[in-house]
């Protein structure tokens, strides 16, 4: 590497130092954040990172073996597990259940798509463990392109493609440390609360 020349590794460290600072301005702590500032957190990933994919080669992130769904790598959080950024590889043939995240989300595509289903609950809460669910949209996730949800928004995720996906998820506060994260199941009518926590992985450079 020639002198003054920064590697990859040191450029997307600068790079997501820059963009969760961003992030950390527009966000000012507010846990329901309006959708405005999803929206400007979104814009902020897109243009310092998203657009750079070359800061994200796969010999640093690599994708699933053959003996798993998908890995997950942190690039940077606040001291306080705010501000979560994660790139998320998952396989083809992934589906994720049906789940909201007790924090807010925002994803943001590198490479391939993310098809996502939206879900409201439609039930009144009332009876315990019980839940309805109704879809309400989808959405294919590609390069450069996002989506928001906000601490109980509810989504699920099934990908379809050739090969596994690379996606930034920058969650409002760290995925080692929701307390209440729920799965839905629409057909049975019934949610959980799930307290099995993701393997986190650093990337290999």
């Amino acid at each position: 590497m020639a002198p003054g020349v920064l590697s990859v590794a040191a450029q997307r460290a600068a790079a997501v130092r820059a963009a969760l600072d961003e992030v950390s301005d527009i966000i000012a702590g507010e846990r329901v954040p309006r959708a405005c500032q999803l929206a400007a957190v979104a814009q902020v990933l897109v243009a310092r990172l998203a657009s750079r994919p070359e800061l994200f080669p796969d010999a640093h992130f690599p994708a699933p073996g053959p003996r798993e769904q998908e890995t997950l790598f942190l690039l940077g959080e606040e001291p306080n597990q705010d501000n979560a950024l994660y790139v998320w590889r998952p396989a083809p043939g992934l589906a994720t259940a049906v789940h909201d995240h007790s924090t807010w989300v925002v994803v943001v595509g590198i490479e391939g798509e993310e098809p996502n289903t939206f879900w409201r609950r439609t039930d009144d809460g009332s009876l315990p463990g019980g839940c309805v669910l109704e879809r309400t949209d989808t959405r294919r996730i590609g390069p450069g392109q996002w989506c928001s949800l906000g601490p109980r928004g509810i989504h699920s995720v099934a990908i379809d493609g050739p090969r596994a996906i690379k996606h930034l998820h920058l969650y409002g506060h760290s995925l080692m440390d929701l307390p209440e994260r729920v799965d839905f199941d629409p057909v049975t009518g019934r949610w959980t609360v799930l307290t099995e926590k993701p393997v986190v992985l650093e990337p290999l450079a």
